[in-house]
């Protein structure tokens, strides 16, 4: 995906990231860089938020972020 390319809903795929690196603790703030860089760029580009009107944002704590963490939490956690 290059930043031309608008994906359609990236606080899911967001969350979907965050679930499934939520077991790599090793690994952990590695990843969520690269994560970071990707949903960011995902959410700015599709309109979604601005880095100039908030420089410090923060995908890990952002509401709509971890509601759709939480959806893939309860959706994995019924297919166990």
């Amino acid at each position: 995906v290059g930043s031309e390319e608008i994906v359609d809903e990236p606080y899911k795929l967001g969350g979907l990231l965050l679930y499934k690196i939520g077991d790599t603790k090793k690994y952990y703030d590695d990843v969520t860089g690269i994560i970071d860089s990707v949903v960011t760029t995902l959410l700015e580009d599709g309109g979604y938020i601005s880095l100039v009107d908030d420089p410090y944002y923060d995908f890990e704590s952002d509401p709509k972020i971890l509601a759709e963490l939480e959806k893939w939490k309860k959706y994995y956690n019924k297919k166990e």
